[in-house]
């Protein structure tokens, strides 16, 4: 039997409580993502402990081991997850909603980080608003629980010293990984096993220390190395924002942090003495609770606009912990401890989880719509789906990385291409088949249309925009196709002004920046923004070919700071409002002004002098607070096709 440890308790408090502080935008903890580094390494060192206890006892049983992870797991999490769908049902957009169907299923498979991963582009639902995206890191350790007790189970019998340089050689290339990956692959790294099994395996070998340890280390070691361990987490949390890269070589700081704490903090340590304090402990024994109820729980009142209020916004964080001590002693503890049979431990799981399963296939197989797709039946209108006419893979087209992908639809000589972001993306669902023309779209999802920059604050989104070698490579095979039109389309305001959180711009985010600029210059300088995009306007433009015409559309009213719900409700918003959030985009626009090029002023199509539509005739034309729908991007087309549809095609 592994031996309490009360200061572990103590760990895990300092570790969700920045995650919960993180999540709900407190820019004190800026670095409050690292609470789940140290989770990582705590699951490491005591799943291994107790392993290791049983392999020499000679009593391991994998079938309790899975038992034993089941009911520390699963019960708490069925329930958030079950709680969490009747207010994903009323209050979710649908494709909020399908987006939650989704996470049911990678709950329920234990693959919530993969599908995370998958949906990480810029297209999908911005992740503060997801509610189960936190069950990423579960994922991550549920596919440890079931990996390594197998892995140890075979190696044990060859003994100790290749069984630990086999995990010192794991250890060394997911590392190598993490470090790669945070700067070449930032979705995979951040929600994938094998950038983050370097952290479960530190806690592993603090396991394999103190099993194998019999002389206790100096006071004066334990004082001062358990104290640095709390220096360099607190370090971390508070110094780390969301342009570290993550997990990388940065991420040792905290995961060393922990483990100094795991082999340091003994008796007669001042570091044990503060994380064995009552309060401390007992927000440690209710953490695994605290970190389940937090997310859904933020992300709704975030979607409803309501966490924008300092005092609500704090009352909220406040009262998870109440709720989270309900669901540990009336859920967790007694599962934990009951004395359930094996099978029937693992039957009534397996159960709850096919349940859970077949919830979100329904969902995302819409056999059951959310409430506001039955209530406003114009809101399932997304402008994801697949359009009228088929549209097929681009020949020759090489997807390089990120959410690139290249469609096309005619076969006409007349060639259209268009080049963007996800805003070019929207349009795909009502490309028009014209006589006579060919039509391609070329997305790249959370990246502008321009050449030398890229984007420094990729985070867990998405590999876009990282290397400027990418963009030259799309407009190389654009010029290789000799189209008779280009058009370039943005959402130019993000990588002006940044993005809108808890109802507060956050201007790193989505920012690009030059080979000849530092980050800090971008962030600091609307005009240094403005010179940089409006360089990159001229660098990519005088880069397509002569041959080709050139139409650079403006961008689209963008409401990011106003709630999707009562957008939705809305027929038409302030033009005042939006002409104050479009400011840089609008200056840019009329210093670009020339001759090579023609210039489509998308916001005169939706806005007049005093108010911007969200409504034409009582019909709906946004998705979301950025993205027309399939009738507001048919209005986009008519207005950028019209000049040019004189060619020997028609329009109508």
């Amino acid at each position: 039997m592994l031996n309490y440890r009360k200061e572990i308790d103590g760990l895990r408090a300092i570790a969700v409580i920045p995650v919960i502080f993180f999540h709900a935008g407190y820019e004190l903890f800026s670095g409050g993502y690292v609470g789940v580094d140290v989770f990582f390494v705590i699951s490491g060192y005591l799943i291994t402990s107790i392993i290791l206890n049983d392999l020499q006892a000679g009593r391991f049983s994998i079938k309790t081991f899975y038992v034993r992870r089941s009911k520390r797991i699963l019960p708490a999490l069925i329930l958030v997850t079950l709680c969490s769908l009747p207010f994903a049902w009323v209050m979710l957009t649908p494709s909020h909603f399908d987006s939650y169907a989704n996470s049911l299923l990678g709950v329920a498979t234990f693959s919530s980080n993969i599908l995370f991963w998958l949906e990480s582009g810029y297209f999908d639902t911005a992740s503060e608003l997801k509610p189960l995206l936190h069950t990423w890191s579960l994922a991550v350790e549920e596919q440890y629980y079931i990996l390594f007790p197998l892995f140890l189970m075979a190696v044990w019998p060859y003994g100790r010293k290749p069984l630990l340089v086999s995990l010192a050689v794991m250890c060394v290339i997911s590392l190598g990984i993490a470090q790669w990956g945070a700067y070449n692959a930032t979705g995979a790294a951040f929600f994938l096993l094998p950038a983050r099994g370097w952290e479960l395996l530190f806690g592993v070998f603090c396991a394999f220390y103190l099993n194998h340890k019999t002389e206790p280390s100096s006071p004066h070691l334990e004082q001062s190395m358990s104290l640095l361990g709390l220096l360099l987490i607190s370090y971390a949390v508070f110094s780390f924002d969301a342009t570290t890269p993550t997990p990388s070589f940065y991420t040792m700081i905290p995961v060393i942090g922990t483990v100094l704490l795991i082999l340091f903090a003994n008796s007669g340590t001042l570091a044990k003495r503060m994380l064995g304090l009552a309060p401390v402990v007992g927000i440690g024994l209710i953490s695994y609770s605290a970190y389940l109820w937090h997310q859904p729980i933020i992300a709704f009142l975030k979607y409803s606009y309501l966490f924008e209020a300092e005092p609500f916004r704090l009352l909220t964080v406040l009262l998870v912990f109440p709720l989270s001590y309900l669901s540990w002693k009336y859920v967790e503890r007694p599962f934990r401890t009951s004395n359930l049979k094996a099978e029937r431990v693992l039957g009534v799981s397996a159960m709850a989880l096919s349940a859970l399963f077949v919830v979100g296939l329904f969902g995302r197989l819409e056999l059951y719509p959310s409430y506001l797709q039955i209530a406003h039946p114009e809101w399932s209108n997304e402008y994801i789906r697949e359009p009228a006419s088929p549209l097929v893979d681009c020949e020759g087209f090489e997807v390089i990385q990120g959410d690139t992908s290249c469609k096309r639809i005619g076969d006409g000589a007349y060639k259209i291409v268009i080049w963007g972001d996800s805003h070019s993306h929207m349009l795909r669902t009502t490309t028009p088949d014209i006589e006579g023309a060919t039509i391609i779209n070329i997305t790249h999802g959370g990246c502008p249309p321009l050449l030398g920059v890229k984007r420094f604050d990729d985070l867990t989104n998405s590999v876009n925009c990282n290397n400027t070698k990418i963009m030259s490579s799309y407009l190389d095979y654009i010029n290789g196709i000799e189209p008779d039109l280009v058009v370039l389309v943005g959402r130019w305001t993000l990588y002006l002004k940044g993005w809108i959180r808890d109802g507060e711009n956050q201007p790193a985010h989505h920012m690009i920046v030059d080979d000849h600029t530092v980050e800090e210059e971008v962030v600091g300088s609307v005009k240094t923004r403005m010179r940089i995009l409006k360089e990159a306007f001229e660098r990519t433009i005088d880069g397509i070919s002569s041959n080709s015409e050139v139409l650079v559309v403006s961008q689209i009213p963008d409401y990011g700071w106003f709630s999707y719900r009562n957008l939705f409700k809305s027929d038409a918003v302030s033009k005042s409002k939006i002409s104050a959030w479009h400011i840089e985009e609008e200056t840019l626009m009329d210093l670009l002004k020339g001759d090579e090029y023609s210039l489509l002023d998308a916001k005169s199509l939706f806005c007049t002098d005093v108010v911007c539509a969200t409504r034409i005739d009582g019909a709906l034309i946004y998705s979301d607070d950025n993205h027309l729908n399939d009738k507001g991007a048919e209005m986009l087309w008519a207005s950028i096709l019209k000049p040019f549809i004189n060619h020997g095609v028609s329009y109508q």
